[in-house]
């Protein structure tokens, strides 16, 4: 239902963060013993049989149609954009545009991080391919853990908002990337992920506070302008990361990690504008005057805006 979209969009989004560990822990091992070239034909397999199952045991629920009814190329993707701009009651666009600011910015900090991780960790504490997949699966496995606690109990048992828990997975993240940026022995390493363990949370918020305030035919919409702005995160924040760790490694290591405190203010401040702009919705919700509000087609639309 409606309450739970959150926690169950977070358990799906999860699934990543079990695949990723078992991923990272093999790699290390896989690519010391069997070569690099071995390791890409296991992932090209892998790939092979997960195209395989989408093929024949998925089942194609789309509605057959005539092609020449179809859209053309521009107006689909003017059409996605409408749905995140147009005028909606209240604050809802403003929140819409909003958590599409949040969502490529919460992304932008774990993608960067990740491209220069081993770089970093070999360089200031001489660790192994291998360790390295292990200390990788254990950072990857916390974020899981993190996702099904902030979700699965802040937010279906507590009913916590979205947007609180977006200020403290934002919070968190610039604490979390202050000890990285201070660490100088391995075992401080790995217990800075136990503050880390919000971030896997932050972008199954993004989706679930956009899915709450569009209609129900326009989530695929919204969702693909959603991962197009999240698509040109890495070709972004991976040259950047990269730039300032190859200028500052000598001096201090972990200066890229200051990168992800700067990105996190902003995202701290976006979810603090979506929490009041929610409470100035939930208000005007309460007036009995917008239920007869002629923009809106039936008191129905107030519970998905």
């Amino acid at each position: 239902n409606f309450e739970d979209r959150t926690f169950r969009l977070g358990f799906v989004n999860s699934m990543y963060c079990i695949a990723y560990p078992v991923g990272d822990a093999l790699s290390g091992i896989l690519t010391v013993n069997l070569g690099f070239i071995i390791v890409f034909l296991i992932c090209v397999s892998i790939n092979c049989v997960a195209l395989w199952i989408g093929i024949y045991f998925i089942e194609d629920t789309s509605v057959k149609y005539d092609p020449a009814s179809v859209e053309t190329f521009t107006d689909q993707i003017w059409g996605n954009v409408k749905v995140a701009i147009r005028k909606r009651p209240n604050t809802s666009r403003k929140i819409i545009l909003l958590t599409l600011v949040a969502a490529p910015l919460v992304r932008s900090p774990l993608v960067g991080e990740y491209s220069v991780l081993y770089l970093f960790v070999r360089y200031k504490f001489g660790w192994t391919e291998t360790i390295y997949g292990y200390y990788a699966a254990f950072q990857l496995f916390g974020l899981f853990v993190g996702a099904i606690f902030t979700l699965g109990f802040l937010s279906k048992k507590l009913g916590m908002e979205d947007s609180k828990l977006g200020l403290i997975a934002s919070a968190m993240d610039m604490v979390s990337a202050t000890l990285y940026t201070l660490v100088q022995t391995s075992w401080q390493m790995c217990v800075v992920p136990v503050f880390d363990v919000f971030h896997g949370a932050a972008q199954s918020i993004c989706t679930s506070i956009l899915t709450k305030h569009v209609e129900s035919n326009e989530l695929a919409k919204i969702t693909s302008v959603k991962t197009f702005l999240e698509s040109i995160v890495p070709s972004l924040a991976t040259p950047l990361y990269n730039f300032v760790y190859i200028q500052t490694f000598e001096i201090l290591p972990g200066a890229h990690y200051l990168l992800s405190v700067c990105l996190g203010l902003p995202i701290f401040i976006i979810f603090w504008s979506i929490r009041s702009s929610e409470a100035e919705l939930k208000l005007a919700q309460k007036k009995p005057s917008v239920c007869f509000d002629p923009k809106i087609e039936s008191p129905a639309d107030l519970s998905t805006t």
